[in-house]
């Protein structure tokens, strides 16, 4: 999927330079390890620092929920840099964001969770992803599965004008050119993953079962094995 394609009106995929790591990750390329170069935060810090930085790292995740209001300068500036400390912090933080991203009740929490993830993510976060496809809240569903498809270069959505799917997912309604509502194409999506969420995680989970296991006998075939 071309990422200018992403419909406008949504919240802007902020981190979309970052998929390129967990990608990496994800096929082996790079080391998964997410060591910290923060001095304090990596296996060698001491338990008052890492309780220090486990503190630190809860009140910048709780911060990301002024993601949800993009019109506030102030709340907008606050959310950008606790997710750049968070980013700085590496993977070594990873499984506090999962926690933050299955459990937390404020969606533009979890929102940001997703965005952190596709900086920091490493192979473990991918059933995580997958695990937010069927949020509540369609906008942390529809980030989850644009990081899904730039990290694997695989869609489980059909693109517009072709059939359902062997997985009996349509695809997402596209918005009429005389359609003017700068909330239509979000609207859209609502419409559309309020009926098909549970099915697009199925699809997903069901793919990463077979990608999954042959990643196994190859690390480079995770990536391969989508396209």
């Amino acid at each position: 999927m071309a990422l200018a394609a992403l419909p406008q009106t949504f919240p802007a995929m902020r981190l979309v330079p970052f998929l390129l790591v967990p990608a990496l990750m994800l096929s082996g390329c790079i080391s998964s390890t997410g060591r910290s170069t923060d001095p304090g935060r990596g296996l060698g810090a001491t338990a008052e620092e890492q309780q220090k930085n486990e503190a630190e790292t809860r009140a910048d995740i709780a911060i990301l929920s002024a993601g949800k209001t993009p019109d506030d300068p102030d709340a907008s500036a606050a959310c950008d840099q606790a997710r750049e400390r968070l980013i700085a912090r590496g993977s070594t933080i990873e499984s506090l964001v999962w926690e933050a991203l299955i459990s937390s009740p404020d969606w533009g929490v979890r929102l940001g969770c997703v965005e952190v993830l596709q900086a920091i993510g490493t192979r473990a976060s991918v059933e995580k992803l997958m695990a937010v496809l069927d949020d509540p809240e369609p906008l942390v569903a529809f980030h989850a599965d644009v990081t899904l498809r730039v990290m694997f270069d695989h869609r489980e959505i059909p693109t517009a004008g072709q059939p359902i799917g062997s997985n009996q997912l349509p695809p997402v309604p596209v918005r009429p050119a005389t359609d003017n509502d700068p909330e239509a194409d979000r609207k859209l999506w609502a419409a559309w993953h309020a009926q098909y969420a549970k099915l697009l995680r199925a699809a997903w989970e069901d793919w990463w079962k077979t990608a999954k296991s042959r990643a196994i006998l190859d690390p480079s075939i995770t990536r391969k094995s989508a396209r």
